[in-house]
């Protein structure tokens, strides 16, 4: 799978509900070759501007294939700027979905950039110290850490931390106040910490959703073209995540 995530910062934050949302849903909506999230983001986030978008392709040539009608649609004359990354993610034991009802309602990204000097066996270390947080925190429904492939903005980020909750007091409160958060893995981002290691500021990030998300398969095109032929509904998951 490849995923993509790009934030979206607009010149009047207000309209984060406006054309621009409705613009790149109908834009997204197009690549039937891809898992889709576009939702306004919500009250909290940090660096995470004002609508959240999130794609998942089969494969990184799924996704070239879109990018630049995607990148075209980000010109929008209401937008200001766009931070992303782009990432193949295999799971490989970064990512993992905690048993029970999969109603998710929070979507929520964290970009990070570790310093390129920082030893291999230390940048492996914060990546075991961040996957032990779902093991703790069970408001974590599911998760992604993976190690970004390609940025978008003016930071070359290298990590993406992705989770699922069911309601935002998951994220909010019983995972940023969770003592394995402040006592074990916010000292790779603390400046006073002798292990810090992420020294640029971090993109965090979270929408609404109405379905899983991580872990999900990338749809095809060879789903939607039956769909199409009989005229009947389209259920290949998209679009809204609202």
């Amino acid at each position: 799978m490849y995923d993509v995530i790009r934030t979206v910062h607009l010149v009047d934050a207000s309209r984060a509900s406006g054309p621009v949302l409705e613009h790149l849903r109908s834009v997204t909506g197009r690549f039937t070759d891809a898992d889709v999230v576009v939702a306004p983001t919500l009250p909290g986030a940090r660096n995470g501007g004002d609508i959240l978008v999130r794609l998942r392709f089969g494969s990184a040539d799924h996704w070239h294939a879109h990018r630049s009608t995607l990148d075209e649609a980000l010109t929008h004359e209401d937008i200001h700027h766009v931070v992303g990354a782009s990432f193949e993610s295999t799971g490989d034991g970064s990512a993992g979905r905690r048993a029970g009802p999969d109603q998710p309602g929070i979507y929520r990204t964290m970009l990070a950039k570790v310093h390129p000097d920082t030893p291999a066996e230390q940048v492996a270390a914060f990546e075991r110290a961040t996957l032990q947080m779902p093991r703790h925190v069970p408001q974590i429904r599911a998760w992604q850490l993976t190690r970004v492939t390609d940025s978008v903005g003016a930071t070359d980020w290298t990590h993406a931390w992705e989770q699922e909750y069911d309601h935002v007091d998951g994220l909010l409160d019983s995972y940023m106040n969770h003592p394995i958060h402040w006592a074990h893995v916010d000292r790779w981002f603390d400046p006073e910490h002798p292990l810090w290691i992420v020294r640029d500021r971090v993109v965090h990030t979270f929408c609404a959703i109405d379905r899983p998300v991580l872990g999900v398969a990338a749809p095809t095109g060879d789903r939607a073209l039956p769909d199409l032929l009989t005229g009947g509904r389209h259920t290949v998951p998209r679009g809204s995540g609202a």
